[in-house]
């Protein structure tokens, strides 16, 4: 029975050998890799091409293929913004500020800009007027301020003539 065995085996191994014959190289890796351990000591195999398979087959496609799309899209980039219509351009002739010369112009108080009065890069002097602005909220809140002082006034006199230092309040400030 065990003389059968072998025979049935030597068989299967030879019917396998002559469908690798047939299918060829193309088919030979596939082969190799399901009944490798049984066709042949690793002597026999040629290593060379063994090696220049496995270098195929890690390849980075993948990698490569972006790589390829990162430099198409920079030349892209790069041809658009040499091609790209410009909305300002400014120019410079020889000339520059310095920082020292910049002045902030604040105003204590706010309000609204009625009218400005100096155009850019004209040269002011102290004391002169740059700009006027709108009156109308500093005169409320200066009224408003006022009305309180006397308010407060009226209240001094009368806590005052309640204890008796004051006869008559005087509001004529």
């Amino acid at each position: 029975m065990s003389e059968k065995k072998v025979t049935l085996e030597q068989k299967g191994f030879e019917q396998v050998g002559k469908v690798s014959e047939t299918i060829g190289h193309k088919g030979a890796p596939l082969i190799d890799r399901i009944f490798g351990r049984w066709l042949g000591t690793p002597a026999d195999r040629d290593w060379v091409v063994d090696a220049e398979w496995g270098r195929i087959q890690q390849e980075p496609v993948h990698a490569r293929r972006l790589l390829y799309v990162m430099v198409l899209s920079l030349v892209a980039l790069l041809i658009w913004a040499a091609n790209a219509p410009l909305d300002e351009v400014a120019r410079v002739m020889d000339a520059f500020i310095p920082s020292r010369q910049l002045q902030v112009v604040q105003s204590l108080d706010g309000g609204i800009v009625e009218e400005i009065l100096v155009r850019e890069g004209q040269i002011v002097e102290q004391g002169d007027l740059l700009l006027r602005i709108d009156p109308t909220r500093a005169v409320s809140s200066l009224r408003e301020s006022r009305a309180q002082f006397l308010s407060l006034t009226a209240e001094v006199a009368r806590l005052q003539a309640l204890i008796g230092r004051l006869e008559e309040p005087d509001f004529s400030s």
